[in-house]
């Protein structure tokens, strides 16, 4: 019975570590993924880019990330001095006995002056 605890300990411990290196990796992809739409919110408000052109870049950066977005998913608002990018997409994390669907919303856009 003295042993009982510190073994239930290691386990919770080794549960958590193991479940944080399952999630963590989706939610810094993410991270990542919108500090790339805020610059290239900035960078192509000074462009004659078209929509189709900024979704492509988008969609670029997120199969470089490996990221499931579909160009579906990629939504451009583009007028005169205005660039917003919105993506939803949702990552898969396959945990065991509760597996998660991690929802995002990354979006961006630059305010017109």
């Amino acid at each position: 019975m003295k042993y009982f605890k510190p073994i239930l300990g290691v386990i919770i411990l080794v549960a958590f570590v193991y479940v944080c290196f399952q999630m963590l990796p989706p939610l810094f992809k993410n991270y990542q993924f919108q500090d790339y739409l805020d610059d290239e919110a900035r960078r192509t408000s000074y462009t004659t880019l078209s929509e189709d052109a900024i979704r492509n870049e988008v969609l670029k950066e997120a199969r470089g990330d490996e990221l499931p977005i579909t160009a579906d998913q990629v939504h451009i608002v583009r007028g005169q001095n205005l660039v917003q990018i919105t993506v939803n997409y949702t990552v898969h994390v396959d945990l065991p006995f509760f597996p998660q669907d991690l929802h995002f919303s990354a979006s961006s856009g630059n305010k017109a002056i």
